[in-house]
């Protein structure tokens, strides 16, 4: 009988030693199982900013090529407005000269290439190019919108007001001025760029794109009460 409750009692410590084992086994797998994926998690976190990196590198390269871009179409809408704006002596423009002027397209390719750039830069540098973004489509159907009113004609009215016309040119004159703070980043001079154009920056890229006759003192004027409504 003692025989027996002794073998009981070792088969008993054996089971228990080989439960305490087994969950210590469990314990270690557990812990190497976890290690092994936090490895791998890690790992395809540094992929995954490699990728990103090399990407965002890839779109930045291009960033000079697409903003010259972007100041070329800039230029040729300033281009237009400033022959609607000088086509009379008085203060308002011909509807006829508003109707036959082909606005220019928008650069596609560009606003693409500036969309891959905003997916891989920094949230700072995202934001900037974003508003610009954002400027440009407003920009752009502000003027379409002028001359489908045009087109369509106002009852009782055949002219467009030249004061009407300075917004326009200050609303082209904040793209370019975008684009050009965006170069130091394009050329990797710095990684960081103005948010919004300063009146200064406004007023540099009226004289550049030809604005700089005293024809033109009013679209001046108007531009320093925006920047001081702005604060910028």
């Amino acid at each position: 009988m003692t025989a027996v409750q002794n073998t009981d009692t070792w088969i008993t410590v054996l089971d228990h030693w080989q439960t305490l084992v087994t969950g210590v086994l469990a314990i270690v797998a557990a812990f190497i199982g976890g290690g092994f994926v936090h490895y791998q998690t890690q790992m395809a976190r540094v992929a995954d900013r490699d990728r990103l990196t090399r990407r965002h590198a890839a779109a930045r390269s291009t960033l000079p090529i697409v903003l010259s871009g972007m100041m070329e179409y800039a230029r040729h809408v300033g281009a237009g407005l400033r022959r609607l704006y000088l086509s009379s002596a008085d203060d308002s423009v011909p509807r006829d000269a508003i109707v036959g002027w082909e606005i220019p397209l928008l650069p596609t390719d560009a606003t693409r290439a500036l969309s891959e750039v905003i997916e891989a830069a920094s949230n700072e540098m995202a934001e900037v190019i974003s508003d610009l973004l954002s400027q440009l489509q407003v920009q752009n159907v502000r003027l379409r919108g002028m001359k489908d009113d045009a087109i369509v004609g106002t009852p009782g009215r055949r002219n467009l007001l030249k004061i009407e016309l300075d917004s326009y040119i200050i609303d082209i004159a904040d793209i370019y001025a975008r684009c050009e703070a965006l170069l130091g980043y394009a050329r990797r001079e710095t990684d960081t760029a103005n948010a919004d154009p300063s009146s200064e920056d406004l007023r540099r890229a009226l004289f550049l794109m030809g604005f700089h006759e005293a024809a033109f003192d009013r679209v001046k004027e108007a531009l320093q009460r925006r920047a001081q409504r702005e604060g910028r």
